[in-house]
């Protein structure tokens, strides 16, 4: 077993992982190990793509759009990247998130015209109200812009 993967760490966002290397180390032989931790991996990313492309509800009464700003390591590098966030309320009130996009670059117009593409893609067709808080590139993009006056969206 490898003295490395058991050292302590000592940064915190590294804790997580080890005590996961650990706890699959301790059940697991030691050489299936990054195996099992790949099959983990690939099956989690496959639901996630199932879900994002999953279809969605023909309209929504409002749709909130936010970002979180988060470290994602890419490639053995560290990068701060946008999480989208798209939240939207059915007619009957209840709550369904969109989607969640991701991007390590400034975002214009033509990137929010593929997600809202991508929106009405898996469905949706209308949307009443919007909202959102400083989304750069998002109120000058034509979807923000298509709508009539009394603020729907139609897609």
């Amino acid at each position: 077993m490898s003295t490395e993967i058991m050292a302590p760490r000592k940064n915190k966002r590294n804790n997580a992982s080890m005590a996961i290397a650990k706890a699959i180390l301790e059940e697991y032989h030691p050489t299936t190990a990054a195996d099992v931790q790949d099959a983990l991996k690939d099956r989690v990313v496959d639901v996630a793509n199932e879900w994002q492309n999953r279809p969605l509800k023909k309209f929504y009464t409002f749709v909130f759009v936010d970002c979180l700003y988060v470290t994602i390591k890419k490639e053995h590098e560290a990068k701060n990247c946008a999480v989208y966030v798209v939240l939207g309320y059915d007619i009957n009130g209840k709550k369904d998130i969109l989607g969640i996009w991701i991007s390590d670059s400034a975002e214009e117009k033509h990137y929010w015209m593929q997600v809202f593409d991508e929106i009405r893609s898996r469905g949706v067709e209308e949307i009443l109200f919007i909202s959102m808080d400083g989304v750069s590139g998002l109120e000058e993009g034509d979807v923000y812009n298509q709508r009539n006056r009394s603020n729907k969206f139609k897609f």
